[in-house]
């Protein structure tokens, strides 16, 4: 019978984000969890509530804001190495999937950026992307 090689494991997409600051990232009492919680850019969950530009505030405001979006899914012509599309009449989402920074499709308003510090909620829509960088925007 093979044994688990615990150091794999995270590899292997097994470990879990830490919830605080508490030993085994709150998950357990036990000397030795079954799984590891690793560090995570960004801090643990408790860290990233308090962080509006956390990957954790992202999520939660694309997953809020997803009903508002409503309609069809269109692809629209963007610069290459970035994917945009329109949701519905109102919206349009873009993101630099590319190393570089490219031409931003020509859109409105800020609805939330992925870097909502540069780009606030309601601000006017960059004229560029910067690798990684997206938005979702009112058209």
């Amino acid at each position: 019978m093979r044994r688990l090689d615990r150091s794999r494991a995270v590899v292997l997409g097994g470990a879990r984000c830490p919830r605080g600051d508490a030993r085994h990232g709150g998950f357990t009492s036990a000397d030795e969890p079954w799984l590891p919680a690793i560090e995570v850019a960004g801090g643990a969950v408790a860290t990233q509530r308090a962080d509006p530009d956390s990957l954790l505030s992202l999520y939660k405001d694309l997953i809020a804001i997803r009903a508002e979006l409503g309609g069809e899914l269109t692809f629209i012509s963007a610069q290459g190495g970035v994917l945009a599309y329109r949701r519905g009449a109102d919206h349009v989402v873009a993101i630099n999937l590319s190393e570089y920074e490219l031409a931003a499709p020509a859109v409105s308003r800020i609805v939330r950026a992925t870097h909502a510090r540069d780009h606030p909620a309601g601000s006017a829509a960059p004229g560029r992307l910067r690798p990684g960088e997206g938005f979702v925007a009112t058209a």
